[in-house]
C-alpha cells in the first residue's frame, strides 16, 4: 500500500516527522484543546518549545508536571493512532474527538494516582480533569 505524499490528517504539506510533530494544524487544533482544559497560559504549539517550557515554568517533582508531562506523552500517542488509523483503516475523527479521547487517557491515568500533596493548585487540577480529591494526601 503506497502512503499518500500528503498529511492524511491535514492535508496541508507533504507528511514528515517534522511537519507532523511541528507544522500539523490537526496535531496543533489537539493541543489547543488539551492544553486550554489544563489552564496553563504560555504553553507553545511546537512540540520542540514545549519541552523547553516545560523545563523551565513547571517544578519537575509538581502534580502539574505530571498531568502536562502525560498530556504531551498521551497527544503524541493518541495523534499517532489516528495518523495510522487515517492512513491503514481510511477512517478518521474530527480533531475534537481525537481530543476527547486523549482526554479521557489522560483522566484515567492521572485518576490511578496516589498521595498527591495537598495544594491549591493540586486542587485545581483534580478539579480540571474531574478527579476525586480522595488521591491527594490527609493532611
Amino acid at each position: 500500500m503506497a502512503v499518500d505524499a500528503l498529511c492524511c490528517l491535514c492535508q496541508d504539506e507533504k507528511e514528515s516527522h517534522h511537519h507532523f510533530f511541528f507544522d500539523c494544524s490537526y496535531f496543533t487544533r489537539v493541543w489547543q484543546n488539551l492544553v486550554s482544559k489544563n489552564r496553563v497560559a504560555g504553553i507553545p504549539n511546537n512540540m520542540g518549545d514545549v519541552l523547553d517550557w516545560l523545563q523551565g515554568n513547571v517544578s519537575w517533582d509538581s502534580f502539574r508536571f505530571v498531568s502536562l508531562k502525560y498530556t504531551l506523552a498521551a497527544t503524541v500517542y493518541g495523534l499517532w493512532q489516528e495518523r495510522n488509523s487515517c492512513i491503514f483503516c481510511a477512517k478518521m475523527k474530527d480533531h475534537i474527538h481525537v481530543a476527547t479521547d486523549v482526554s479521557n487517557e489522560i483522566h484515567a491515568f492521572l485518576s490511578s494516582r496516589w498521595n498527591v500533596k495537598q495544594s491549591l493548585q493540586n486542587r485545581s487540577i483534580c478539579e480540571i480533569w474531574g478527579l476525586s480529591h480522595r488521591i491527594m494526601q490527609s493532611v
